[in-house]
């Protein structure tokens, strides 16, 4: 599915605000599995995971 280079997810995924948004629920999806309960940490986690998956998508 995402071997097609005109699917709309595989050009979501390469724009930097589609890897942004999936770095930012990658990072929600694993504050909220460890159990913790305070809400800045779990939007702390979403803002490190967007950050963390722009930057990598810049690497290329």
């Amino acid at each position: 599915m995402l071997s097609d280079r005109n699917n709309r997810y595989s050009r979501m995924l390469r724009s930097w605000w589609g890897r942004s948004l999936a770095g930012a629920f990658i990072g929600a999806l694993l504050v909220a599995w460890s159990g913790v309960d305070n809400p800045l940490i779990f939007f702390g986690g979403a803002v490190v995971g967007a950050l963390g998956l722009f930057f990598l998508g810049r690497l290329e």
